[in-house]
């Protein structure tokens, strides 16, 4: 006989009731000769259940739901993109606004220190330093709203293929 078992159903089986946190339910195993079948059931339908058919039960607590844990990225990935992305021509405006929201999240993870700030033709230039090394970045700032950034910052979990990572702002 193969012990292969199914899964809890987080549902049961005679009402469709779905289960919900610390909800109380029963499981129950049922012999069909070649191979264990498992069927849920919520506290109320299990009473009124046939038992001489079940095999084995056991009666289980939905547990409480948690928050999956947040992935984070490797910083010296997101540096090494920003380094990558320094080459990007004028008029591919999106590698350089992913380049300027990256330059800030560096910023804020003291991995990029910013030097200075100019105001050139109407435009915003800032100068950003790798501390205790000599070359300087300098990112016009593109003066992305807040929708823009969001934007951005969901393009960073796509092309690091996880949509779970959490980059702060």
């Amino acid at each position: 006989m193969e012990w292969n078992i199914s899964k809890n159903a987080k549902r049961c089986l005679s009402c469709d009731r779905g289960f919900l946190e610390n909800d109380e339910f029963f499981s129950a195993l049922f012999d069909k000769g070649d191979a264990f079948i498992r069927n849920d059931f919520c506290s109320d339908c299990w009473d009124q259940c046939d038992k001489e058919t079940v095999y084995s039960f056991w009666r289980s607590k939905v547990s409480e739901c948690k928050e999956p844990p947040k992935t984070k990225i490797n910083i010296n990935a997101i540096f090494d993109l920003f380094l990558k992305l320094e080459n990007a021509g004028e008029e591919d405006v999106s590698k350089k606004n992913l380049r300027f929201v990256l330059a800030l999240y560096l910023m804020r993870k003291k991995m990029l220190k910013l030097q200075s700030s100019k105001v050139v033709e109407n435009s915003e230039i800032m100068t950003f330093k790798v501390p205790n090394e000599k070359e300087d970045f300098e990112l016009h700032n593109p003066n992305l709203d807040a929708e823009q950034i969001e934007q951005i910052t969901n393009d960073v979990k796509m092309l690091f293929d996880n949509p779970g990572l959490t980059i702060e702002n």
